[in-house]
């Protein structure tokens, strides 16, 4: 048993902002945040929070009745919730005016919780029910305006999927590493701690070491080579991370598509907002087959192979 994507859509708030503006008052310029992380442009959010985004998303799956009614499972990946409560997820069924008789759920493992949410929704469906999943955030409210290493790096937004559980297998991969010396660096959020830090070389090495490890697995369990995924679905994080990937499994560049030059890294919604641009461009096809897999969180990873 396994699941299947039936629809994708994605938000992004207000205009585009590009590298100039954080050169207009960081000691940085535009080729190096190019060269570093691939990113040209993010969307930031003025007043819009998780739960907004989260609507406006999956109100773009333009769900039929019929779709609502079969929906039993509601999940929202995110890290940046505007409120504790009520959770993005409650908030979700009921301005879609969804059945009462669901599990909704959000889920905080940042950049690994849209396919965490993947694997809980899998568990939790039944054959022919459908699951709503949704990663968003916003992280400009969490990033230092001041701090070049991270600032330049994030971006804002929501992706949705509506996914039906079939008799088509999938696998998963996942797995946490706690360190104190990755947790005191890479994204602490409590005490004193204002905004995020990030050490990048730390996850530069990490994210190559469990993707390449979590992705031969995948292939393993699947029955396939390197050659017969036709899409490679990451987190985007770095292009450097992805074409290092890509040359360790001797892959084409084409088959670990990127958008992160236009929306940076946005987290938990970052797979679901590549997913929705490969699909309404019509790149994804019926019976194609795909892995898909993020990192962090401090730190967790998480990835999946199924077919389209």
């Amino acid at each position: 048993m396994g699941i299947k994507i039936l629809k994708t859509s994605s938000y992004v708030p207000g205009e585009p902002i590009d590298n100039s503006y954080y050169v207009s008052y960081l000691d940085t310029s535009d080729e190096w945040i190019r060269q570093r992380t691939g990113i040209e442009t993010r969307y930031i959010s003025k007043d819009e929070g998780t739960e907004t985004m989260s609507v406006k998303a999956a109100e773009k799956l333009e769900l039929t009745d019929e779709e609502k009614a079969r929906i039993k499972v509601v999940l929202v990946a995110t890290t940046t919730s505007t409120s504790t409560v009520p959770i993005n997820a409650c908030i979700l069924q009921g301005a879609l005016g969804l059945s009462e008789d669901i599990y909704a759920c959000d889920i905080g493992m940042a950049c690994a919780g849209f396919v965490a949410a993947l694997r809980m929704a899998d568990a939790l469906l039944k054959e022919g029910e459908l699951a709503l999943v949704v990663g968003v955030e916003v992280l400009s409210k969490m990033s230092d305006k001041t701090d070049r290493s991270t600032v330049i790096l994030f971006g804002d937004g929501a992706g949705a999927v509506l996914i039906e559980k079939n008799d088509k297998e999938s696998y998963f991969e996942g797995g946490s590493r706690y360190s104190e010396v990755l947790a005191s660096k890479l994204l602490p959020m409590t005490g004193d701690v204002e905004y995020l830090t990030m050490d990048g070389a730390a996850v530069f090495r990490f994210a190559l070491e469990v993707m390449n490890a979590s992705m031969n697995n995948l292939l393993e369990r699947s029955g396939n080579s390197y050659d017969e995924i036709d899409w490679y679905i990451l987190h985007q994080a770095n292009k450097r991370i992805l074409e290092g990937t890509a040359r360790k499994f001797g892959v084409s560049p084409d088959r670990f598509p990127m958008n992160m030059n236009k929306y940076g890294n946005t987290s938990s919604a970052s797979i679901p907002l590549l997913l929705d641009e490969l699909n309404r461009a019509g790149k994804l096809k019926r019976g194609q087959k795909m892995i898909m897999a993020g990192f962090g969180g401090g730190l967790t990873w998480q990835a999946v192979y199924l077919e389209w």
